[in-house]
């Protein structure tokens, strides 16, 4: 049964939650499906021509945690098509880059966490490994130093 306030406490306003399942006392996965039918393609920039096509594998990715515990979307992975461009394309999902397993609310807590901390610590608070952590926060210190620089 759908629950308004479930998609306000997940905060993804492009899709609607199908279904929570807590599968043990430390991890939940929420089910998700777009709210609209239809995406625009990449290449034209129109969704006039686009059809579905099926779906791949589930997206399991991770997202920041609620109550405690990890949280995980799952996302359908929509097989699109333009009939214009005669190009095929995948569902983007906002708040995750393509072919990412974290989403982008979850890199910036695990970066704020780490900046402030070490990477080692934050990755075992995470129950991440150490060394996507490091290279996330290597990338976040790159673009802040840059911002820093050009600030000054």
């Amino acid at each position: 049964m759908h629950n308004q306030y479930t998609d306000l406490f997940v905060n993804l306003p492009e899709v609607n939650v199908q279904q929570i399942v807590e599968i043990d006392k430390q991890t939940i996965h929420i089910q998700i499906v777009p709210k609209s039918c239809k995406q625009a393609c990449p290449i034209c920039r129109s969704d006039r021509s686009v059809i579905r096509k099926g779906s791949n594998q589930t997206r399991k990715i991770r997202h920041t945690d609620a109550f405690g515990k990890i949280v995980y979307i799952l996302a359908p992975a929509i097989r699109l098509f333009c009939k214009n461009c005669q190009a095929g394309f995948v569902w983007k999902y906002s708040f995750v880059r393509p072919g990412r397993r974290y989403s982008t609310a979850f890199e910036q807590q695990a970066i704020r966490t780490a900046s402030v901390s070490t990477v080692k610590q934050s990755a075992e608070i995470y129950h991440i490994p150490a060394s996507t952590l490091q290279t996330k926060h290597q990338q976040w210190l790159s673009v802040e130093s840059e911002r820093l620089r050009q600030l000054a």
